[in-house]
């Protein structure tokens, strides 16, 4: 049987990567475990590994970097969906206006004789029976209040991670983190 590609899979040398040409199926990879017996092909393995050196085992390190960046990701894809979920089926076109309506209802609310062409539009465009610009105003305050709250509090829950994140020593502690 012929055996080439032979590499050590770990320091202590009791794992060894082979590729076996088999009858049928022609080079195939193999995983030899020194300390288990496989009746497949660890009885020719054993004899080839008794005149033939694997290569050296080569540790693989990935700079912790990589780990904190790919977790920083997953961190703003969260952050992404939790945005997402809070704004519900809110239409993007509307989500554009909050800082319109927001602005002028504000104002409003101080000074209710300041022009607001896009709330006047709305109410009249809603057309709710016994709806008043005030409830409206308030409305729009009231949710415009909500919705930075819910914000504020992902936006720091993110920023917060992603401080941690970047505090990390190990790989290990990088990956600890979650949403």
């Amino acid at each position: 049987m012929n055996i080439r590609n032979a590499k050590y899979k770990n320091e202590e040398k009791t794992i060894v990567d082979v590729e076996i040409e088999h009858p049928k199926y022609g080079w195939i990879p193999y995983t030899f475990k020194d300390d288990e017996i496989d009746e497949s092909f660890d009885t020719e393995v054993r004899e080839w590994l008794k005149t033939n050196t694997p290569s050296s085992y080569v540790e693989i390190v990935i700079p912790i970097t990589n780990y904190k960046t790919s977790k920083i990701q997953e961190l703003l894809s969260y952050q992404k969906t939790e945005v997402e979920a809070l704004l519900g089926t809110v239409a993007t076109g509307e989500v554009e206006s909050f800082t319109i309506q927001e602005k002028e209802a504000r104002a409003w609310n101080v000074d209710n004789s300041v022009s607001t062409p896009f709330i006047d539009v709305l109410l009249n465009a809603r057309s709710l029976e016994g709806e008043t610009k005030q409830d409206l105003v308030d409305l729009i305050i009231l949710k415009a209040d909500a919705y930075a709250a819910s914000y504020a509090t992902i936006l720091g829950k993110f920023h917060r991670l992603v401080k941690e994140v970047e505090a990390c020593a190990t790989v290990e502690e990088v990956e600890a983190i979650g949403w």
